[in-house]
């Protein structure tokens, strides 16, 4: 229960209450006071860090800035960090292995492997072959040359410099393309491979989707549809994308909320265990869907129309119609609670798409449609994340304990099928609506509860890896 998790978070900490937030905009106030009410953990605060400074003064140890640092993580238990690269941890080896190991912060080693959508369609395809596109929609990674538009030696300040580069800018670039990436693949949208549950449609060029690998909140994203490699070429050099990007296959038959395309965010909690008690723990925990700000049926073949295509929720409540007050544009949600999604998919799922779902997770007539559903998002994400077991089972020797609260942006269409899309590090949690609010709030301090140990959770649901 929640009582039982407070008490268990209670003791734990203490001894060593304290807990530091350095995170970026609203989302560190809301970290800190979830932690602060639901767990009664301490924040280190500026206060806190001047007594500090002012202690290292004394033993004039003030002028070294590692100083401060090293005596605050003795300090600290818990660390909630915007960038893993906030966090000192070059600074650890000066720790004891017993204090390293009091100490927690929300990010794991080789998280990127997962956020990255390069390192991520990689690892997959290299632990499941072309089986991963049956989870992932398949994906090349496409960079552009190193001497493409390479700069001349003429200088830079002057005005013909200047024109010299603006000309370059201009020109075709060089793409490195995977040698996979051919042709036939852009026509049909197929590599050696078939569609989540054997199904492809060849058509008269495939639908894609392209994203720089490590961009977020929609930047960057935009379709393409064509049928030749030249083709793509000359529509990335209309689109001038950043130097790394994936090219990926679209997924255009979405079970659609309210005529509208959505996603859906859930959450992942990663715990790697330690040298000495090594082993993955990760757990779901469900979020809230992401929806469209047009028809997608009208806008099926217009891909320029990023609302109804591109979910994201930066990209919707810029929108000219977009409304605040009610999070809608022309009165119909862009943003809505997992129950109502849930309701939605009992009302409206044609019994082929009942038939898929129930198969995939061997549910019988008995089990709900909102069960089943929730059934197979968990049943998509283990798989996933059961290829990262090896690599995210303990943390270097070295580092102090970790663990990580990762966005997860998944797809469910109208025949059934699941799609993970991407994983997010440092996801935003909204709180605008009293339904995200209380979402949000719960799951944090629930999760700093199992970042520290193994205890029987309320709301998340615990994945049964395989190596």
């Amino acid at each position: 229960s929640s009582a039982g998790l407070m008490m268990k978070q209670q003791q734990q900490q203490q001894d060593s209450s304290f807990f530091y937030i350095a995170t970026l905009g609203n989302s560190g106030g809301f970290v800190a006071q979830s932690l602060r009410s639901n767990l009664a953990m301490k924040q280190f605060t500026e206060d806190d860090q001047r007594a500090l400074k002012k202690q290292l003064k004394a033993q004039k140890k003030d002028k070294d800035k590692d100083e401060t640092w090293v005596a605050m993580m003795r300090a600290v238990s818990f660390y909630w960090m915007r960038h893993r690269s906030s966090f000192p941890w070059r600074l650890l080896p000066r720790l004891t292995a017993e204090e390293r190991m009091q100490k927690l912060v929300n990010h794991v080693v080789l998280e990127n492997e997962l956020t990255n959508k390069h390192l991520l369609h990689s690892n997959l395809e290299r632990h499941m072959g072309l089986d991963y596109a049956r989870l992932h929609p398949m994906t090349f990674t496409v960079a552009v040359a190193k001497d493409s538009n390479s700069s001349g030696s003429g200088n830079g300040d002057s005005d013909n410099g200047k024109e010299e580069e603006e000309a370059k800018e201009k020109q075709p670039r060089k793409y490195a393309w995977p040698k996979a990436l051919t042709d036939d693949v852009v026509l049909a949208g197929v590599a050696g491979g078939d569609a989540q549950d054997g199904e492809c449609k060849r058509q008269a060029g495939a639908k894609w989707i392209i994203k720089p690998t490590q961009r977020s909140c929609g930047e960057g994203v935009h379709l393409w549809r064509g049928s030749s490699l030249g083709e793509l070429a000359k529509h990335l050099d209309g689109e001038r994308p950043t130097t790394e990007f994936v090219v990926q296959r679209y997924i255009d038959n979405p079970f659609c909320f309210q005529g509208r395309k959505f996603d859906i965010r859930v959450y992942v909690l990663l715990v790697p265990g330690t040298a000495a008690k090594p082993g993955l723990r990760a757990y779901y925990h469900r979020g809230y869907i992401r929806i469209g700000g047009a028809d997608y049926a009208a806008n099926r073949d217009n891909l320029a129309n990023r609302n109804a295509h591109v979910t994201n929720f930066h990209v919707q409540r810029e929108h000219e119609r977009y409304d605040p007050d009610t999070d809608s544009i022309d009165g119909t949600p862009v943003r809505a609670a997992f129950d109502d999604f849930l309701d939605t998919v009992d009302r409206e799922a044609s019994p082929t798409m009942r038939a898929n779902l129930r198969r995939r997770v061997d549910a019988d007539d008995k089990s709900t449609m909102q069960d089943v559903v929730e059934r197979n998002l968990v049943h998509t994400l283990t798989k996933i994340i059961s290829a990262y077991t090896t690599k995210l089972s303990h943390v270097p020797a070295h580092e102090c304990r970790q663990f990580a609260v990762l966005g997860v942006d998944m797809l469910l269409c109208d025949d059934g099928s699941v799609w993970l899309i991407e994983f997010t590090k440092s996801p935003a949690y909204r709180t605008t609506e009293k339904y995200l609010h209380d979402l949000h709030q719960r799951m944090l301090s629930e999760a700093a509860v199992l970042a520290h140990d193994d205890v029987s959770p309320e709301h998340w649901i615990k994945l049964q890896l395989s190596s």
